[in-house]
């Protein structure tokens, strides 16, 4: 049977809701640990929520997913514990891969959002200093009891548990210079060590599946019913430079390293952007890590190929001038918008006194607008409809006084559409596209169009006022969904809270004299 998922993430262990084909109800679906499939009696555990409206699905998940843990608990207690001297190196090293990436998405949010984790230099160094003189500290190896047990085994000393301290310890070793690698822009770094990259020996591939084939399965992976239109035709045009340089009817575990370095110099010839290529380069590394997953591959051989990137001069937008800014918003056409274009008169504003990216505002749904603690907020959050362009981009953004003062509420309380700036079309590219060209045609229109300035140039804008307004460093970048440059630290806590971040945005003077009479 064939499924899709929302890709929803309810709880820790990132269990998803789920959709079957068949039927329009959510459910929640369980994976059932190997260990104890035989007792429980399946692969995989099922239950409709009876509702299709998420929110309710989400909120009854929780019991659900409760019922499914203290279950496969039962299951585990019925089992004798082997101990671990008498496991299987195989098993050892199965756990020891579970636990790379255990230990590696603990740290998603810094990777995502390129934290520093040089906090990390402490735990490698320890790790290190133990695997070189084999010397531990027993009252530190918690952690290792901890996943030993959970894996059903039996914890006693023995040459079997100092082997799973060897290879467990070398796992959180890989993972941690893996988090490191990542979270300073190398996404597709893995460290070197052949306890996680090599092939595990019990995967059995598929000699004769060919690289068309292999193309064809991953188009159809029901996982990637969410991919965008325009990620699909990236993927498509580096499939299409795979097949011309490996061979559409080559065996796919034929395909080597040095194959795919020849498509990222195909890439390169073409004279494309950093950014563009490393765009094309995720999609090839998507396919190998669909093959890997399946089972068809034992290793991604498309892994580390990014280009590093950096910011070019040429390519920063610079903040708009005060001149700019008066002749936009003192024009008669930028005025008459509110009527007759409301996404070209509200969005600017969005952008100028609240941070919002072009995309983020012209994607708002009206629900998107509501009360938090009595303050009135935006949600920048993705959705089914919607996307984010980092988990430091999903925020609150309280709504400045100024625009409360132009009737921004009131607008939101008279729009009786889901889409907040129903004047926008959707083309297949997302409402970017439309509300970039109706801007530009506007700044050229008003014989604003200056070098290096864009709609991107009011969040310019809006971080020189939350400097000029002597914000803190740390709420100017949960404003405006800026990545943190600090240490692990960052990550604890739960945030600031609504009426904070509002007294900290009102601080911001208007940067534009707007005549509220006329507008």
């Amino acid at each position: 049977m064939a499924f899709y998922y929302s890709g929803v993430l309810l709880s820790e262990d990132k269990m998803p809701l789920a959709k079957q084909k068949r039927s329009p109800n959510w459910y929640v679906r369980k994976i059932v640990p190997d260990d104890v499939v035989e007792i429980v009696g399946k692969t995989e555990l099922w239950r409709s929520l009876k509702t299709t409206d998420k929110e309710t699905a989400k909120r009854r998940a929780r019991k659900v997913e409760a019922e499914f843990d203290l279950r496969i608990d039962r299951a585990r207690a019925q089992r004798s514990p082997s101990s671990v001297d008498r496991v299987p190196d195989n098993a050892l090293i199965r756990l020891a891969r579970e636990t790379f990436q255990a230990e590696l998405a603990v740290y998603d949010d810094a990777i995502n959002m390129q934290h520093n984790l040089e906090g990390l230099d402490m735990p490698i160094s320890d790790l290190l200093a133990g695997l070189e003189y084999n010397s531990w500290d027993r009252a530190d190896l918690d952690w290792v009891d901890e996943r030993l047990r959970s894996a059903g085994f039996e914890v006693a000393d023995g040459p079997g548990y100092w082997k799973a301290v060897h290879l467990l310890a070398r796992a959180k070793l890989a993972a941690l210079r893996t988090a490191q690698g990542q979270a300073s822009g190398d996404w597709m770094y893995i460290a070197g060590d052949t306890l996680v990259t090599a092939a595990p020996s019990d995967i059995q591939v598929d000699p004769g599946l060919s690289v068309r084939d292999l193309i064809a399965r991953f188009r159809n992976d029901p996982s990637r019913a969410h991919i965008t239109e325009k990620s699909k035709q990236q993927h498509n045009t580096v499939l299409a430079i795979l097949q011309e340089v490996a061979g559409k009817n080559t065996p796919a575990t034929q395909v080597s390293r040095e194959d795919c370095r020849r498509v990222r110099e195909k890439l390169l010839e073409r004279g494309l952007e950093t950014s563009t290529i490393n765009g094309y380069l995720a999609g090839l590394s998507a396919l190998f890590a669909y093959a890997v997953r399946e089972q068809y591959l034992p290793a991604n051989p498309a892994t580390g190929l990014r280009l590093r990137t950096g910011p070019h001069a040429r390519d920063l937008k610079h903040p708009f001038s005060e001149s700019q800014l008066r002749r936009i918003f003192t024009s008669a056409d930028w005025r008459s918008a509110k009527t007759e274009r409301p996404s070209l008169y509200w969005c600017p504003l969005l952008a100028l006194y609240g941070g919002l990216r072009l995309t983020e505002a012209g994607q708002l749904l009206r629900d998107d607008i509501k009360q938090v603690d009595g303050v009135w907020v935006i949600s920048v959050a993705p959705s089914e409809t919607k996307r984010v362009k980092s988990r430091a981009g999903q925020r609150l953004v309280p709504v400045h006084p100024k625009l409360e003062a132009l009737g921004f509420i009131e607008f939101v309380r008279s729009v009786n559409t889901e889409r907040l700036f129903d004047d926008l079309p959707e083309p297949a590219r997302g409402y970017q596209e439309a509300l970039g060209k109706k801007f530009a045609r506007l700044l050229r229109k008003l014989n604003a169009d200056e070098e290096r300035t864009g709609f991107h140039s009011f969040r310019h804008c809006f971080r020189d006022a939350l400097r000029e307004a002597r914000v803190p460093e740390e709420i100017a970048r949960a404003l405006g969904g800026w990545a943190s440059n600090g240490g692990t630290s960052s990550l604890y806590g739960a945030g600031h809270s609504v009426e904070t971040l509002f007294e900290e945005i009102s601080k911001i003077e208007p940067l534009v004299e707007l005549d509220l009479a006329s507008t």
